[in-house]
């Protein structure tokens, strides 16, 4: 994804979401998006909405698979509509 720290803590500022703080949050935040902290001895969580990155998941999406070189399928729903649009996209592109 597109999220460097600066983005995250920006959006964490901006919407105020509601975080825990435990210990080193920052430093551990920081490197876990340097990948050098082990996610499982990760103590500290911030609280937000998943659609607060969702755009940043859909653009690291589209690059990862724009890399592949077989075909995936990838269908984005929206859970309120019960995935209706996506039973209907599968028909449409699964067709026999």
């Amino acid at each position: 994804m597109n999220l460097s720290s600066d983005k995250i803590i920006s959006k964490i500022i901006e919407r105020e979401i509601e975080t825990q703080i435990e210990t080193n949050l920052l430093e551990k935040l920081f490197s876990t998006i340097k990948n050098r902290f082990n996610l499982k001895e990760q103590k500290s969580s911030v609280k937000a909405e998943y659609y607060d990155f969702l755009e940043d998941f859909e653009e690291k999406t589209s690059s990862i698979l724009s890399e592949c070189t077989f075909g995936i399928g990838i269908f984005f729903d929206e859970l309120d509509s019960k995935f209706e649009k996506v039973l209907k996209m599968k028909e449409y592109y699964f067709r026999y």
